[in-house]
């Protein structure tokens, strides 16, 4: 205590009130007392610098900020202020204040140097004029203003924000474009042509935004480049734009191209697909089914049952084609309790229909394919949904056993699974199979 109230009569250049008494060895407690906070420096010999503040209603108020005279021009003030501004910033008050005589040279370009600004010229208690120094606090950092990403051309913003804003922009694009082609292909009902239109234009308008995002971004990591910036973040911005425009030209290529042909020929009539030819026999008793399966050979099927109303056997046989209109035919032959044969090569789709057979025969030389759901440019991951409902139909609708419905959803579209006649008996698959041809 002696030595503060002694640095204090020594170092202070603050004008003192008439009467007021210097400082002594109470003067400590005494500040302590009145809430006052009071900041010292030690050094080797004994207190260096010290700071006393005061709590006002809006503000911190320096009473005291005094440094030894051996002691100045180290930094030691300059540190206190900052512990003061600290402290307002803490308390969430707007300023430090000081009151500073005019012949106290040395003290005012201190606070100069620290930021503070002359607020008014006051006077003080003695004859001696004062000025009063005021700095206001900075506001925290999430009140200052960001940098802005302009979503059409590039900004002042750094390599940070533009990568993330500008990333997250092109992979909405992308998902946007590219998921609506998806949502036709995995909802659509009735296909027309503005369900092949409106996702092409997304998906171009998608990948377009996308692209340009990328290219943006490349542009501001040779703006920051150029300004002297590190050269690491703008390497990698430039990678990340670069590994956006591959992953947009890969998905458009692999999955929205080959969809919107297929969605294409399917609104155009489904010619390639759509070859199935129905020939009846015996007397209108039996319709051969021959061919792959199209959009709308539902309606040849029908067509035939209802011109053949004796109708009792169904013969399939075909490499497969479209599994909406298998369900379809699937349908009209379980409807019509029908006994379904297979004596060729039925994959597919075909032994997705096969199976409205209220009794199902296996020929001598019949041969029975499956495999999962398939699309251009859907793979496993995009088909779970349909595989689920595949696995579904084949255990509720056609009482196939659960494990032998497992291992088709499980058979890749690409692949073909023919499981042997054994495993078709006991999968619920056939009724009754006549003994093997070589």
């Amino acid at each position: 205590a002696a030595a503060f109230a002694g640095l204090l009569a020594a170092a202070s250049d603050r004008p003192r009130a008439e009467g007021e008494a210097a400082p002594d060895a109470t003067t400590l407690t005494a500040l302590l007392a009145s809430d006052r906070l009071v900041l010292v420096v030690e050094g080797a010999a004994g207190i260096d610098a010290a700071m006393v503040l005061a709590h006002r209603a809006d503000h911190v108020a320096i009473e005291d900020l005094v440094v030894r005279p051996a002691r100045r021009r180290l930094g030691l003030g300059r540190g206190l202020l900052d512990v003061a501004l600290d402290t307002a910033t803490d308390h969430r008050l707007a300023s430090i204040r000081a009151t500073v005589p005019l012949k106290a040279l040395a003290a005012r370009a201190a606070f100069r140097d620290a930021g503070f600004d002359i607020e008014t010229a006051i006077e003080g208690a003695t004859p001696v004029a004062a000025e009063r120094f005021v700095k206001r606090r900075d506001k925290p950092p999430a009140d200052k203003p960001r940098p802005a990403v302009p979503v059409w051309r590039d900004g002042s913003a750094g390599i940070g924000r533009n990568v993330f804003y500008r990333g997250v922009w092109a992979a909405l694009s992308v998902i946007v474009g590219v998921g609506s082609v998806g949502v036709v292909v995995s909802g659509a009902r009735g296909l027309s042509i503005w369900h092949v239109v409106v996702p092409a234009l997304l998906c171009l308008a998608g990948s377009l935004f996308a692209f340009l995002q990328c290219c943006l971004m490349m542009i501001a990591a040779r703006r920051v480049r150029r300004a002297g910036g590190p050269p690491g973040p703008s390497f990698a911005a430039a990678l990340a734009a670069l590994f956006g425009i591959f992953t947009t030209g890969w998905l458009v290529h692999d999955k929205a191209v080959p969809q919107l042909l297929e969605l294409w020929d399917i609104e155009r009539g489904d010619v390639a697909m759509n070859n199935l030819a129905i020939v009846v026999a015996d007397e209108g008793r039996t319709l051969r089914l021959e061919g792959s399966f199209g959009m709308g050979a539902e309606n040849q099927l029908r067509e035939a049952l209802e011109a053949n109303p004796a109708v009792a056997l169904v013969v399939l046989e075909g490499p497969g084609g479209r599994l909406g209109p298998a369900f379809a035919m699937f349908r009209l032959l379980r409807e019509r309790r029908v006994v379904t044969r297979v004596e060729g090569r039925c994959e597919s789709a075909c032994a997705v229909a096969f199976l409205g057979g209220t009794r199902r025969e296996l020929g001598p030389k019949g041969v029975l394919g499956f495999h999962g759901a398939g699309f251009p440019g859907m793979d496993r991951s995009d088909l779970v949904d349909a595989n689920r409902r595949l696995e579904q139909f084949l255990v509720r609708a056609a009482g196939v056993h659960p494990r032998f419905a497992r291992y088709v959803v499980e058979t890749p579209e690409e692949g073909m699974w023919y499981p042997p006649t054994e495993d078709l008996l006991l999968g619920g698959v056939v009724h009754v199979a006549a003994p093997r041809t070589p």
